[in-house]
């Protein structure tokens, strides 16, 4: 993300991950899929996918307060102070929707 803009977020890309256990396959993903487009059928249930993500050494920041604040707090996660310090890890399978 270079040039960050707190205030331009037409730029920020953004993809929610759900950390999921070992034994949850493609196929399970499929199958539950499948069961909820029958009961419901969201409009975004096409964009459901299982991925596995190896971000490697990471931070991670919580926001508390409105959507429309978020910007300083996303600035300092990107700035070069933040990355101190920060331990590696990676994470296994995810459900992710973007």
């Amino acid at each position: 993300m270079s040039g960050f803009s707190a205030t331009d977020k037409s730029d920020w890309k953004w993809t929610g991950m759900i950390m999921q256990p070992f034994f949850v396959t493609p196929e399970l993903i499929e199958c539950a899929i499948a069961d909820v487009t029958t009961k419901k059928n969201p409009k975004a249930i096409s964009r459901i996918r299982l991925e596995s993500w190896a971000e490697g050494r990471c931070a991670q920041i919580m926001h508390i307060g409105p959507f429309s604040e978020e910007g300083p707090t996303i600035e300092h996660d990107q700035s070069p102070l933040a990355h101190h310090s920060i331990p590696s890890w990676s994470l296994a399978s995810s459900l992710i929707w973007s």
